[in-house]
């Protein structure tokens, strides 16, 4: 089995909101659209978000996603990563982990699916022109 994690927990200094909140045009929120590409691909799905995040809890409670607070994430990425990783490392079966950024919203749905099928086959995706992935 393959797990997916979003990595959801930043601070979004420079964009000066949250942005995984910001409305796209078709009404759906940043952090809405990036998961849906997920969602259905892979085993269990993770939202790492930071501790108390009312928005990432109702989205995970939405979405049935598994919220993990990350308490450390003010000290960056690495320890989001830190956080899905061990999350995944205790799943039984788990095979390998995906992950996304909660501000990704154009990766498509068969994309994910394509990493997926490779990570579990150990290899990479192929790349069928310069424009056949956008992430």
């Amino acid at each position: 089995m393959m797990a997916g994690a979003l990595l959801a927990a930043g601070q979004a200094r420079r964009f000066g909101a949250d942005k995984r909140q910001a409305r796209l045009p078709d009404g759906r929120t940043l952090l809405e659209a990036s998961a849906e590409a997920f969602i259905g691909r892979l085993g269990p799905l993770a939202l790492v978000l930071p501790e108390d995040d009312a928005f990432g809890l109702e989205l995970c409670g939405r979405l049935g996603l598994q919220p993990l607070a990350c308490r450390l994430n003010r000290g960056g990425i690495g320890h989001s990563l830190a956080c899905a990783a061990a999350w995944a490392l205790g799943l039984p079966g788990c095979r390998g982990l995906v992950l996304g950024l909660a501000d990704m919203p154009a990766v498509r749905p068969h994309t994910v699916s394509q990493v997926a099928a490779a990570l579990a086959r150990g290899q990479l995706v192929p790349r069928r022109s310069s424009t056949a992935i956008r992430t």
